[in-house]
């Protein structure tokens, strides 16, 4: 019986998308380990209560982390109510999360919600001689902190972005806006519209938010942006 071509084995084994399977593959064979290695870790998602877990993975076989291509992690903060306590939570949760991230060249798919990670933590994490390696095409920001600094790093590289309507409001309260900013590759943006989140705030006409009253597609400029509105 003739038998299947070894990289025809490999797209098959990377297609799966079953952990339990996957972790079978990892002890069948070194070849089958290989491909199960790059199907786990090429996208990631996660609870803050795995980070820590999940920073040890990453310590322990750093080149696992090249194949990671999306990551999405939520509820990294720390419920504790004493603040220096929780500080000191965040800010180790944080450190995981920079360490992890850095070890992650080939990213471009980033996803947070309820986080206290921050961009400028990471770069002041990275040294003043690294650069970021990212080439972000996706950002999806659901949390109550301006992600502006991040997308002005990645504006020549984001296709699409998604910011969630607490991040907005604190964008308009701090000033933050779009305005002067380049986003050659950008096929789409989603934003909500509400009493607190005026268009002009962020850099947009206010125009392009009054075709309806939920999401809207528009060209601009060859763009299609999509504005969700929340009434």
């Amino acid at each position: 019986m003739q038998s299947f071509p070894p990289e025809l084995i490999g797209n098959i084994v990377e297609a799966v998308d079953d952990t339990p399977t996957l972790l079978n593959c990892l002890i069948l064979s070194r070849s089958l380990s290989f491909h199960a290695i790059r199907a786990l870790y090429k996208s990631v998602t996660l609870d803050g209560e795995r980070l820590q877990a999940f920073r040890e993975a990453v310590e322990a076989n750093r080149h696992y982390a090249r194949h990671i291509a999306s990551f999405s992690i939520r509820h990294t903060r720390s419920p504790l109510r004493n603040a220096n306590i929780r500080s000191i939570a965040n800010a180790a949760a944080n450190h995981n999360l920079n360490y992890v991230l850095s070890k992650a060249p080939n990213l471009r798919v980033l996803k947070m919600r309820l986080t206290t990670w921050t961009w400028a933590d990471f770069e002041a994490s990275l040294g003043p001689s690294t650069q970021c390696p990212w080439k972000l095409t996706t950002l999806v920001w659901c949390d109550d902190r301006s992600p502006l600094e991040l997308i002005v790093a990645h504006q020549g590289t984001l296709e699409h972005v998604q910011i969630d309507r607490l991040a907005c409001q604190g964008m308009a309260k701090w000033g933050h806006s779009f305005k002067k900013l380049s986003f050659p590759n950008l096929r789409s943006m989603r934003l909500p519209y509400g009493p607190r989140v005026e268009p002009e705030a962020l850099g947009m006409r206010k125009e392009e938010w009054k075709a309806a009253w939920t999401t809207v597609v528009e060209e601009r400029d060859g763009l299609n942006m999509l504005w969700s509105r929340i009434r």
